[in-house]
């Protein structure tokens, strides 16, 4: 973490007419990842890190959408951030299941929710 806000600029990404519309829409992800029996399975630590060098990369997911002018804009400010939250879950529902559903919401604990309000 130290590393993205020691070396984030900011900056400014005018947005075309596709970009701003999508920025208010929510289009759910869910990864589904086979544990194939090792005890280091998807370390938190590693992905904790994963998503730190994906910010590192793409700092416009630490910005703030502004209007200017009817244009929009996303406004990455350094000393004002617009982190996105990093969350990880586990199911009590084993992996042979979601996958015999082929991987549909409907195998997915009700309700299901991939952001928080």
């Amino acid at each position: 973490m130290d590393l993205f806000l020691k070396n984030i600029k900011s900056q400014t990404y005018a947005l075309n007419g596709w970009d701003f519309i999508s920025a208010f829409a929510n289009i759910p992800f869910t990864f589904y990842f086979k544990n194939p029996g090792q005890s280091d399975f998807m370390s938190s630590s590693l992905l904790r890190a994963s998503f730190l060098r994906t910010l590192q990369e793409f700092p416009i997911m630490a910005g703030h959408l502004v209007v200017r002018d009817t244009r929009g804009y996303i406004v990455v400010d350094k000393n004002n951030l617009n982190m996105p939250e990093y969350a990880e879950s586990q199911s009590c529902i084993d992996y042979k299941f979601v996958e015999a559903g082929k991987f549909s919401w409907d195998a997915l604990p009700h309700p299901v929710s991939t952001v928080t309000a």
